[in-house]
């Protein structure tokens, strides 16, 4: 998709810090992102009962949700916030592509 769009942009939104480096590294100046709180580590941040900044984390997931439903196209897991992204831009409903990976140990 990229290719055929070079004056595009991937908005990426994460709750890892490494899978964003990942992402910078494959899509450089194009990649774009907010500010979000990230884990560094194998604990999510979001559920994180030590990190005491449950405002700042709630505030983050609506910001980053609301972005991702101004976006022309969505690659998206299966997640309450990207799937909540597209009902607020009813164009994504035949813009978007759930990209979900099986889990080791899953059967799917």
């Amino acid at each position: 998709i990229l290719e055929d769009h070079p004056g595009s942009c991937v908005f990426v939104t994460t709750d890892q810090e490494q899978f964003l480096q990942e992402m910078e590294h494959r899509y450089g100046e194009r990649m774009i992102h907010s500010n979000a709180l990230r884990s560094e580590n194998a604990i999510n941040v979001f559920l994180d009962k030590k990190d005491p900044r449950n405002y700042q984390k709630g505030e983050d997931a609506v910001v980053d949700m609301l972005l991702l439903s101004r976006c022309d196209y969505l690659f998206k897991p299966h997640s309450a916030l990207s799937e909540t992204s597209v009902y607020f831009n009813p164009k994504l409903h035949a813009n978007s592509k759930e990209m979900q990976y099986p889990v080791s140990g899953d059967d799917c």
